[in-house]
């Protein structure tokens, strides 16, 4: 059995501490795996694989100005 990667313990814990974390990428889009992602508190964009990158940065942007009054 594989263990995961350090990093899915970390965004885990960032979530459940309050932040926003966002899974972006093509893998994201993988048949039921972002329902996996949101049941641990995640958040994630499934829009087309060439643009998910670009739209995940965008939202985390959106995501920060807000909590900033901007």
């Amino acid at each position: 059995m594989m263990r995961p990667p350090w990093y899915a313990y970390e965004a885990q814990k960032l979530a459940s501490n309050g932040y926003t974390v966002l899974c972006i990428g093509g893998g994201v889009a993988l048949p039921g795996f972002s329902k996996v992602l949101e049941s641990k508190k995640l958040t994630t964009y499934q829009g087309s694989p060439e643009m998910a990158s670009v739209k995940g940065m965008y939202q985390l942007c959106e995501t920060l100005a807000t909590k900033k009054g901007v």
